[in-house]
């Protein structure tokens, strides 16, 4: 099912145009309370979606702006190849740097940190 709507600039009342896309595209398919997990690119996360779809029985999965509104600011000063913490009820936020950092915000996943076994080379 394909569902499209045009969004101008007058037309986010309650909730800012990137948050009431999700929110609208989700209520018309029917998709609040069932338990879905939505994957969005950097221009739709924010905290405050992912507080609205956890309402909502739903788990996300995003890239972040760093500087995006509520993000924690000890993770934009980091330059460490991994680092990850939990944030308030129950949202998760990583940052990993290859050339750049790279941000993600989750709720679908946990901050549980496992030890993998060597491979046939030895290598982990």
């Amino acid at each position: 099912m394909k569902v499209y709507k045009i969004y101008r600039v007058q037309d986010h009342r309650v909730f800012p145009a990137s948050m009431k896309a999700i929110v609208d595209l989700m209520e018309k398919v029917e998709l609040p309370d069932k338990g879905y997990k939505l994957h969005t690119d950097n221009w739709y996360s924010s905290l405050a979606l992912f507080q609205y779809l956890q309402t909502w029985k739903t788990n996300a999965v995003s890239t972040v702006c760093t500087n995006r509104k509520g993000m924690p600011l000890d993770l934009r000063a980091s330059q460490e190849h991994l680092y990850f913490r939990s944030i308030n009820t129950g949202k998760l936020c990583l940052q990993w740097v290859v050339k750049y950092p790279v941000m993600m915000l989750l709720t679908a996943h946990t901050s549980n940190v496992i030890t993998l076994p060597r491979n046939h080379k030895g290598e982990k």
